[in-house]
C-alpha cells in the first residue's frame, strides 16, 4: 500500500535504517550491536505489517506471536520467515543480556541477506497486499 499510515511508514523507515547499519557494525567487529540491529530491522518490519492489519501487540513476544498467528499459520508468509525471526530474537536477547554470550561472526554475516529477504518480503506485502 503506497498510502501507508504514519506509523507504518515510520516502522518501514526504521526497519531499513536498522538494516543499513547492521553490516557496518558487523564489519567493525561490533557483534552484539550487529545482532541488535538485525533483530530490530525485522522487528520493525513485522510490527509494520501487524499495524497495517489492525493488530497492536504491546511486547516483543507479542509481535512474534501475532506475526506467526496472522501471517504464517494462515499461509500468507512462509514458516521459514517465522523460524528465522525466532532465532534472531533469541540471539538478540542473549547478546543484549548475557555477559557470557559468544557471538558467531559467520552466523551474523549469513543472517544479513536473510534479514534483507525478510524485510523485502514484508515490505512487498505492505505495498502490494495481494502478493
Amino acid at each position: 500500500m503506497k498510502n501507508d499510515s504514519p506509523e507504518v511508514f515510520q516502522l518501514k523507515t526504521l526497519a531499513r535504517e536498522a538494516l543499513a547499519v547492521a553490516p557496518d557494525n558487523i564489519d567493525c567487529g561490533h557483534w552484539r550491536t550487529g545482532y541488535n540491529r538485525l533483530y530490530y530491522a525485522c522487528f520493525y518490519a513485522a510490527r509494520a505489517l501487524l499495524v497495517q492489519h489492525g493488530h497492536t501487540p504491546k511486547t516483543h513476544s507479542g509481535v512474534k506471536t501475532q506475526f506467526s498467528n496472522h501471517f504464517v499459520r494462515t499461509g500468507i508468509l512462509d514458516e521459514e520467515l517465522s523460524a528465522f525471526y525466532g532465532k534472531l530474537m533469541e540471539a538478540r536477547l542473549d547478546s543484549d543480556y548475557e555477559a557470557s554470550f559468544d557471538p558467531d561472526p559467520a552466523q551474523l554475516r549469513a543472517w544479513v541477506p536473510k534479514a534483507e529477504a525478510f524485510i523485502d518480503r514484508i515490505v512487498d506485502l505492505l505495498d502490494n497486499p495481494s502478493s
